[in-house]
This record gives C-alpha cells, structure tokens and sequence, in this order.
C-alpha cells in the first residue's frame, strides 16, 4: 500500500510539474506587422512631370505599368522594395502607412540629362498599395539646366 501512495503522490507531482511548465493558451504569438506588406505586386502609375523652362512651362503627362517585389527589411519596422534586379528602396511602416526613402536616379535619353529625386507614401489597404510620389530635380541638354518637377499617384496590387 505504501508503495502505491507513493507512486501515486510522485504522478501528481509529475502532473503538476508538466502543467506548470506548459504554454498558456492565453499567450498569442508575436506578428510581424511586416508580413502584411512582403510580397510580388504589379503597378499601374499616372502623373505628370513639368520641365519648367522660362516663359513657357511644358508638363508631359507620365503612365507607366510595372512589378517589383517587397521584402522585410532589417528593423521590425522596415521593408524594402525591390524593382528588378537592382533599385532597392527602403521604407518605414507605420501599421498601414508607408513612407518611402528619397530616391535620386539620372537619366539620359535624346541628348538630356535628367537628375531626379523621388519620395513617395501610401497606404496598405488589404492587398492594394496606393501611394503618391513627388519629383524634383533637373533637366541639362546644351549647357542650359532648369528645373523639373513631377508628380504621380500608383496603385499597387499584390499578386
């Protein structure tokens, strides 16, 4: 009798070692509020850039389609986006709000060289990305240099 009071207190002990030492059920696993953002998306892009030449401003409407990918980046608060194999930008999000880091890239095409920089924000709603992008820079051709700027809204959706 002795020995099974004792194996039966030493299997209440047993039990109430292995229930102390289990998970809650109240405990929820930590998100990533990155996930939401990572993924393959295709774009569509409308706006207009203007080259401001003295006397006689020209604005050129813009609309181009594209697809770039977003990967986390290093902080928990950081994605990037990757368009192609090489321009990488990156982001701070703030639960569905985005503000993208300023971007320059030059471009020469038809004798001109246009320096540009870029920054965007947007907003993730489900799985569409709308944002706004404003332009800045310059346009040389000839020794002469004025001033572009520009402005597009995009609508990205994720794949």
């Amino acid at each position: 009798m002795k020995k099974a009071s004792l194996y039966l207190l030493m299997l209440a002990m047993f039990s109430l070692v292995a229930v102390s030492c289990s998970k809650s059920e109240d405990e929820t696993p930590a998100t990533d509020s990155r996930d939401a953002w990572v993924g393959n998306y295709t774009e569509v892009i409308n706006g207009t850039i203007t080259i401001n030449i003295p006397g006689q401003p020209m604005t050129v409407p813009f609309s181009d389609t594209g697809t770039f990918r977003i990967e986390k980046g290093p902080a928990t608060n950081r994605i990037i986006r990757v368009d192609g194999d090489t321009l990488q930008t990156g982001g701070t999000i703030n639960g569905n709000q985005v503000t993208f880091d300023a971007v320059t890239e030059t471009v020469v095409e038809s004798g001109m060289t246009m320096t540009m920089t870029a920054t965007a924000s947007g907003t993730l709603n489900g799985t569409v990305i709308n944002y706004t992008s404003n332009l800045n820079g310059t346009a040389s051709m000839a020794g002469l240099t004025i001033p572009v700027t520009g402005s597009m809204t995009g609508v990205a959706t994720k794949k």
